[in-house]
């Protein structure tokens, strides 16, 4: 318990401070274990003073960078990647203005689109590319290209520097330092740039993005004591409003909302319907528990209700009682205590897991669809049986094959799913685009619709074909999918699609076990013909699955989008 204190301690020092002292941050030191991550710097200027700045950011998310340096290197010759030293991450980190000799941009872009295809032909590790800043010519352009290049590689993005430029302005270069410092960057540049990229494009690439925040209600959300002040007593402070108008931008952006809190219901209802200067409100929580519980129990539950693990929320407290024993029960999740409205909003802004750089269309989607399971459960208990509670959801699956365009989608299927994914194997998207072009795999992706709403693409299963045997390297569907008993459906649907391209007589699955995907190997052992003795393996799938007639089942309607026809 001694480690979160130490944790939570640390957030005035990461968080709060609009430039945070160097100094103070060398100072930190984790009290708990980091996990290594190992990132490759391919650069021609130095890239330890930044480094050192992402160190404590990593201890505070529990990981340690690992870095491994390139020499100095103008012509990018990714001398640096070596089999024998694996890494998670690449970055391309550049002083432009040693380039000058070029003899303009057209020539320059050229050259440089050039070495990063080549970079992207060497590893299958996602890469990072810092875009241009020059003092001596406008980059602006140049960037515009960088990112409409590197947007048709996969498992590539630019980090924008611009906004530390521009927020830096004049501070942003120091010419006078760089002989000692190995860089043009003044140390403030590199501060802005370490916190940046440990906060946000570094989580961002290397973790799932944090699914929900658990907010407490009293001194959190607001000033004052709802059960002691009243509905009129308690205050919106500025700094409140603004902590509020940022959770629900990141509502807007997917991430689930909830309320954790020691009140009496009738009063938070009653709150929120008389206090319409709040910019949240109710029905912007996709679950709440107010009630005299024990927290951690009230936390356990809402994690069950929203359909997420616990290392994929943060619970927002301001009371340090309740977050060490919530904690104490609840390893993984993640904390932040609420000082203050202004500091709570600065620890949000920056807790790494939260950003995110780009959304795709079922991050929009998800908060929506999690609302709508509350009414489908509600029909579920109001149906005489559970066909006819299908049947009335009036289920739409879409089997997209070998789509491109939904890589982004998939590769955060493959690395957030849990519960129902059978192989773990987490592609990226190198790999995963490779598997899409290959003509030896097939890759399926399934996305689910209903009367109530849209969930996007909830399930991806790639298959390999090797000889007289397809199988299935990667299963997974999205929590939300589960318990409308589309499992079934969904394997011998995509399963069949795969045969039908190339006819095999043997479907197998690779398994496996881990703490938390048991409902996938459960479901794996109901239609397999062998016992899932071994940790991991390869597992045979029954006839009756493979050729499962697709009829027998309630779906309102199944689409292949290569045709747009209906199946059945």
């Amino acid at each position: 318990m001694n480690q979160l204190i130490d944790r939570l301690n640390w957030q005035s020092i990461l968080f709060s401070q609009a430039v945070p002292k160097r100094v103070e941050l060398a100072s930190l030191s984790a009290s708990w274990d980091c996990y290594p991550q190992q990132i490759r710097i391919h650069r021609n200027h130095s890239f330890e003073h930044v480094a050192s700045i992402i160190q404590p950011y990593f201890a505070y998310d529990g990981w340690h960078g690992d870095f491994i340096y390139s020499e100095y290197d103008d012509s990018l010759s990714w001398g640096g990647i070596d089999a024998q030293q694996p890494a998670d991450l690449e970055i391309v980190w550049l002083d432009c203005d040693r380039y000058s000799s070029f003899a303009d941009q057209n020539e320059l872009f050229e050259w440089f689109g050039k070495r990063l295809q080549a970079l992207r032909s060497l590893t299958t590790n996602p890469i990072l590319v810092a875009s241009w800043i020059s003092e001596q010519q406008d980059t602006a352009e140049f960037n515009q290209r960088l990112i409409n290049l590197i947007n048709k590689l996969p498992g590539m993005g630019v980090y924008d520097r611009s906004l530390v430029w521009q927020e830096l302005a004049d501070k942003y270069f120091d010419q006078r330092a760089a002989k000692l410092t190995g860089t043009n960057l003044s140390d403030r540049a590199c501060i802005f740039h370490g916190r940046e990229l440990a906060c946000r494009w570094l989580p961002a690439l290397l973790q799932p993005r944090i699914k929900g925040i658990l907010v407490d209600l009293d001194h959190t959300l607001y000033a004052g004591v709802l059960g002691e002040d009243g509905v009129d007593g308690v205050t919106l402070t500025d700094a409140h409003r603004a902590l509020q108008l940022e959770l629900l931008r990141l509502q807007q952006t997917g991430i689930f909302l909830a309320i954790v809190s020691r009140n009496e219901l009738s009063d938070v209802e009653h709150l929120f319907q008389h206090r319409p200067d709040f910019p949240l409100q109710l029905d912007h929580f996709s679950a709440f528990a107010v009630n005299w519980q024990d927290k951690a129990e009230n936390v356990q539950a809402i994690a069950e209700q929203l359909r997420v693990s616990m290392d994929s929320l943060l619970f927002i407290d301001d009371n340090l009682g309740e977050i060490c024993t919530v904690a104490r029960q609840h390893t993984g999740l993640g904390s932040i205590l609420a000082i203050s409205a202004g500091d709570t909003l600065a620890a949000l802004s920056w807790y790494p897991g939260i950003w995110s750089h780009g959304l795709t269309a079922t991050d929009v989607l998800r908060v929506n669809d999690l609302k709508m399971s509350v009414s489908r459960d509600l029909a579920l208990n109001q149906a005489e049986d559970f066909q006819e509670y299908l049947r009335g959801l009036e289920i739409q699956l879409t089997f997209h094959v070998n789509p491109l365009e939904q890589v982004k989608r998939l590769v955060e299927l493959s690395a957030k799913t849990n519960q129902f994914n059978l192989s773990l194997g987490r592609w990226n998207a190198v790999v995963l685009e490779a598997a899409l072009r290959f003509d030896n795999y097939c890759v399926v992706s399934v996305a689910l619709k209903d009367r109530l709403s849209d969930s996007g693409v909830i399930g991806l299963v790639i298959g390999q074909y090797n000889e007289e045997m397809l199988l299935l390297q990667e299963v997974c569907i999205s929590c939300r999918a589960l318990g409308r008993q589309l499992e079934d459906i969904v394997l011998a649907q995509s399963i069949q699609i795969m045969l039908a391209q190339q006819e095999q007589c043997i479907v197998a699955a690779t398994y496996k076990k881990a703490e938390r995907n048991s409902p996938a190997l459960k479901w794996l052992q109901q239609h397999s013909n062998d016992h899932l003795d071994t940790h991991d393996g390869i597992s045979f799938l029954r006839h009756e699955l493979v050729h499962l007639d697709l009829s027998l089942y309630p779906i309102h309607r199944i689409v292949r989008d290569l045709t747009g026809a209906d199946l059945i």
